[in-house]
């Protein structure tokens, strides 16, 4: 019993498995080829969807017999394809051309193999005759609840309260990181303040101690100024006038007046030899 179990569940899983490939690959031959078509023509965009439920089947099988939760899961992806179908040919139809009055029939026939296909189609025209656009939105919605509460296995509350607990721990996660990233930064810094300190010189904070003054910007003195500030340990004095080296200045004085040559009287006038007059003494 197990072992037809098991090879029924093989077969299961290759054909879904054939038909999923079959609507994107050309490798499966003709009868690839018409699985493909007869997908598409009856559920349009979402043909991978029945195929992939097909092999879903067909792993459950495998691990064992179908149980209640397989049938409920099952009914939750029909009710999910379905609503997407429906949607999937409102859209096509207000896209192309919104019918004036809905028929069922027309609708099947006039997507082809393109949105919700021949299912869309027909569900999508009962369901506008029926329950106009806002009806239909309203079952599209409530389907897709009952389809979450199918699958999910547990009441909508119980998983409400599950996901908005799951969002406060990430949140009390999230604050208790920022606050550990506060503390080491706050660390690193009273740990960085010690080492800063250390490293300026002490002051000396004696009562003759003055803070320094900040040092003007001077120009740079000259060879001989600098060699007198360090002569006299620091401090500034003038510079002694230069001398010109070997070089003799001229004397700034007068001239001396030139002295007039003695004049002589004539021998006949008087002695020889005697001076003029005004000469004497």
């Amino acid at each position: 019993m197990a072992r037809g179990r098991q090879i029924a569940a093989i077969l299961m899983t290759a054909f879904g498995l054939f038909s999923f490939f079959s609507l994107f690959f050309d490798a499966t031959g003709q009868i690839g080829a018409l699985t493909a078509d007869y997908l598409r023509r009856a559920a349009g965009w979402v043909a991978a969807g029945p195929a992939l439920i097909v092999v879903w089947l067909g792993v459950r099988l495998y691990r064992g017999l179908w149980d209640a939760a397989v049938l409920r899961r099952l009914l939750g992806f029909t009710l999910v394809l379905l609503a997407a179908s429906i949607g999937l040919h409102l859209y096509y139809r207000f896209a192309t051309d919104w019918p004036a009055a809905w028929s069922p029939r027309e609708e099947a026939a006039a997507a082809g193999d393109a949105a919700g296909g021949m299912v869309g189609g027909l569900l999508a025209g009962a369901f506008m005759r029926l329950l106009g656009p806002l009806g239909t939105g309203l079952a599209g919605a409530a389907a897709v609840a009952v389809a979450g509460m199918l699958l999910v296995d547990q009441p909508v509350r119980d998983a409400w309260a599950r996901l908005t607990s799951k969002a406060a721990a990430a949140g009390d996660n999230a604050r208790e990181a920022r606050a550990k990233l506060s503390r080491r930064r706050r660390t690193r810094d009273e740990s960085a303040a010690p080492a800063a300190d250390a490293a300026e010189p002490a002051a000396e904070d004696g009562p003759g101690w003055e803070p320094a003054l900040p040092k003007e910007d001077r120009p740079p003195a000259a060879n001989g100024e600098t060699a007198g500030r360090e002569a006299s340990g620091g401090r500034s004095r003038r510079r002694p006038a230069r001398t010109g080296g070997s070089y003799t200045m001229p004397s700034t004085a007068p001239p001396p007046r030139p002295r007039a040559a003695p004049r002589t009287r004539p021998a006949g006038d008087g002695a020889r030899g005697r001076p003029a007059d005004g000469q004497l003494g």
